[in-house]
């Protein structure tokens, strides 16, 4: 998937590598290569030694990212990130602001290559919890990089075969729109900010389930109290060390009333606790 990102010499570097392994790459002006696996953190090497990101690398990959035209994709950039391919790019620069309003990102330095993987099966262990007698709303918890996403992706995957299942994927975390990940049955909707999204979903598409990623804002959390009252289950993710902590959070009151599975994860993907309440 990442290969259609790379050319020339970052290509060979990175061909060592089995791309099902991978699940992030960063790329740093004059910094070392950073290959990241599920549970390892690698400053990549060749037979000259460490391998240091040159402008050049970071320039090729942004090219292919934004087909030679960064002006078409300035809205994108100016989120933070872009997509090519399933595969969403967080970008780092120079900002260019007008107020408080963010213009765009130039002399770009710093790409962060987040490669998804469709999982099969993960969500096994739970789903007798999900999708029993009844089908539930589930929380899922963890620290950044633990395999929320995965959870998620497979659950949308294996409920999509009798509900109608919507997944908004609005930083193009699951993948699913023109990528080859399997999200089952489901409708997808990208691109659109969720507090857009969750209106436009259950007035077109009549969901059963909303799958959504890393619940944020106020704005989310009333969203997701809105989908609930309406019997529709949310399917969703949040960061935290899990249900304790979250508890302490003023921000979070009422939320986690909206869910009867919590799921808290490990920073390597293994869940650690399921909640029912």
């Amino acid at each position: 998937m990442f290969q259609g990102l790379v050319d020339g010499r970052l290509k060979r570097v990175l061909s060592s590598f089995q791309e099902s392994s991978i699940t992030e790459i960063r790329l740093r002006v004059d910094k070392p290569l950073v290959v990241c696996q599920r549970e390892e953190r690698h400053h990549v090497k060749t037979e000259a030694g460490v391998y240091v990101v040159t402008r050049e690398d970071v320039d090729r990959v942004l090219g292919i990212a934004t087909g030679h035209s960064i002006y078409a994709v300035n809205d994108q950039l100016t989120q933070g990130y872009l997509t090519k391919g399933g595969i969403r790019i967080g970008v780092a620069g120079k900002g260019v602001v007008d107020g408080d309003k963010l213009i765009t990102i130039k002399d770009v330095n710093s790409l962060v290559l987040r490669i998804p993987h469709s999982v099969t099966g993960c969500a096994d262990s739970i789903m007798p919890l999900v999708a029993g007698q009844e089908l539930k709303s589930v929380l899922v918890i963890s620290p950044p990089g633990a395999g929320k996403t995965t959870i998620l992706r497979d659950l949308a995957r294996q409920v999509s075969a009798k509900h109608n299942t919507l997944v908004i994927d609005e930083r193009y975390e699951f993948g699913g729109v023109d990528s080859s990940l399997d999200l089952g049955e489901s409708d997808v909707l990208g691109g659109v900010k969720k507090s857009v999204a969750y209106a436009f979903g259950l007035r077109s598409l009549s969901p059963e389930v909303v799958v959504t990623d890393e619940i944020f804002s106020s704005i989310e959390i009333s969203a997701i109290k809105d989908l609930e009252r309406a019997g529709v289950k949310v399917f969703a993710s949040v960061h935290g060390k899990g249900v304790e902590e979250l508890k302490r959070h003023k921000e979070f009151d009422g939320l986690l009333q909206c869910f009867q599975v919590l799921v808290t994860l490990a920073p390597v993907g293994r869940i650690v606790e399921v909640d029912c309440g």
